[in-house]
C-alpha cells in the first residue's frame, strides 16, 4: 500500500507542476485570440481525477489494488480522448500528451 500511495502522491504533483506550468503559459501569451476555456476545464478535470484517485486510496479506503489499476485505466482512456480533440502538434495536444505520459508512468509503476 505505501508503495502505491508514494506513487500515486508524486503523480498528483506532477500533474499539478504541469497544471500550473499550462496556466501560465496561457496567462502570459499575448497571441491568443479566445480565452481556451475548454482546454483548462479538461486539464483542471485531469487534475481533479488524478487527486480524487489519490484521496480515496489514502484517506477514505475506498479502492483496493485492482481498482485502482481500474481508475487508472479510465483516467488514461479519458485524458487519449481529450488529446485527440487537439490538432497534433499544438500546445494543448503537448500538453494532453505530457498528462498522458505521467499517468502512464505511475501505471507501469503501480503493475511493476
Amino acid at each position: 500500500m505505501k508503495r502505491i500511495l508514494d506513487i500515486l502522491c508524486d503523480q498528483v504533483i506532477d500533474v499539478a507542476l504541469i497544471v500550473k506550468e499550462a496556466e501560465r503559459v496561457i496567462d502570459e501569451s499575448r497571441f491568443l485570440t479566445t480565452f481556451p476555456e475548454k482546454f483548462l476545464e479538461r486539464m483542471w478535470n485531469i487534475q481533479s481525477q488524478v487527486y480524487n484517485l489519490f484521496i480515496n486510496y489514502h484517506y477514505n479506503n475506498n479502492l483496493n489494488d485492482d481498482n485502482v489499476n481500474d481508475e487508472m485505466i479510465d483516467l488514461m482512456y479519458t485524458i487519449v480522448e481529450y488529446k485527440h480533440l487537439y490538432r497534433n502538434k499544438s500546445y494543448a495536444y503537448r500538453v494532453m500528451n505530457s498528462l498522458l505520459d505521467i499517468v502512464e508512468q505511475s501505471f507501469i509503476e503501480i503493475n511493476s
